[in-house]
């Protein structure tokens, strides 16, 4: 018997429970872990040369609960599938803490049982304590946490409290900073002291949020930044930074300089590959860019001719076909000799393709602009 029938007389077996009882077929393991790994939701191995949005993205709680439910159902199968889908339930690892003690009981399980070394994401969005005298005991318990996460990659840091103690975020990033494989650092660098600089120039950190000073610039491994809405590249940045992750995301104003600010911050990295924008729909791209008539002065100039692919990520990422139809005009106004490819996210694409009208549109804007299209997670 074939594994598809196998499976077929399980499925049966599922909804006729009067039949007589199957055992599940026998893969081999490296089939069960890609089946696990795709049911699981586990990101793809980070990529060497960051091309798009090798950058965290804001959390679903639902989503996390969901995935959360789904692995510990299957780990209690059988001891096989235990062992094949433990590392990926430690893999991803979110704390959202009102004051420390999610810390310390993930320590605490960490310690217990030796499973710091399969963590290699992991998100920290604490409410600081509320007393001064506190911030000690939640530092001892992050720090902790982290020298125990050997294997560390992905590290996001929210602190959600006014009174942010720079004593305790030195500590964390001097913590971070001796871990030897993390790469992805999502840290609020505005809240450490100067003095920590130093440290940086031997870090392995090759994508960051950008803050306007000295500190970035120091990383030597740097290779692609985001950078928050507030902040805009003034002066070239020295270094090899390849990709850009820029966020335009806060409500629509007519004078908010979305794309003039992105072709100034482009000119600004001389080695930039691929440019992906944040957006909170595609209709407030459209309202932004629809405003800029292509013969008025304020019209920017093109992207350098350096950047080769141009990716959009929606926050809403599904939209009317109308506003596809719109999106496909606007795409006259961006102009760079060297773009060959526009990126968009799997769950877009979909949604645009689904749409055969807007779809056909889009292929007509690519195939005169001489672009091609191609779909991508954008997302660690």
């Amino acid at each position: 018997m074939t594994p598809v029938e196998s499976l077929a007389k399980v499925a049966s077996a599922s909804t006729h429970p009067d039949e007589q009882q199957v055992n599940l077929p026998e893969f081999p393991e490296e089939i069960l872990e890609e089946i696990f790994r795709w049911a699981c939701n586990v990101n793809p191995p980070l990529q060497d040369a960051p091309k798009l949005l090798n950058f965290p993205v804001p959390l679903n709680e639902r989503a996390l609960r969901k995935r959360r439910f789904l692995r510990r159902s299957i780990i209690l199968v059988c001891k096989t599938w235990y062992r094949i889908v433990l590392p990926y339930l430690f893999e991803s690892v979110v704390i959202l803490d009102q004051g420390g003690s999610r810390c310390q009981g993930l320590l605490n399980a960490l310690e217990k049982y030796s499973f710091g070394h399969l963590v290699k994401r992991l998100n920290l969005s604490i409410q600081g304590p509320h007393f001064d005298d506190s911030w000690e005991t939640l530092g001892k318990a992050v720090v902790s946490l982290l020298r125990h996460c050997t294997n560390l990659r992905v590290l996001t840091v929210k602190m959600h409290y006014f009174g942010l103690d720079c004593a305790f975020l030195g500590r964390l990033l001097q913590c971070t900073l001796a871990l030897p494989s993390v790469q992805i650092l999502d840290f609020p660098w505005h809240s450490c002291r100067g003095d920590f600089v130093a440290a940086l120039a031997n870090s392995t950190i090759r994508t960051t949020v950008f803050y306007p000073n000295a500190t970035v610039a120091r990383l030597s491994a740097l290779r692609q930044i985001y950078i928050p809405d507030q902040f805009t590249l003034s002066r070239p940045l020295s270094g090899n930074v390849t990709s850009l992750i820029l966020d335009s995301t806060v409500p629509y104003n007519p004078g908010h300089p979305y794309l003039s600010r992105l072709i100034s911050t482009c000119r600004c990295l001389p080695c930039l590959r691929y440019v992906t924008i944040y957006v909170a729909s595609v209709e407030e791209h459209n309202r932004y860019l629809e405003s800029i008539p292509p013969t008025s002065s304020s019209y920017p100039d093109s992207l350098p001719p350096s950047v080769h692919t141009l990716g959009f990520w929606f926050h809403q990422p599904k939209s009317t076909t109308r506003a596809w139809r719109d999106f496909c005009w606007t795409l006259r106004l961006i102009h760079g000799e060297g773009i060959k490819v526009l990126c968009l996210r799997a769950e877009t694409a979909e949604d645009l393709r689904r749409r055969h009208v807007a779809y056909e549109t889009m292929n007509e804007r690519l195939r005169t602009n001489g672009w091609c299209l191609e779909t991508s997670d954008l997302h660690v």
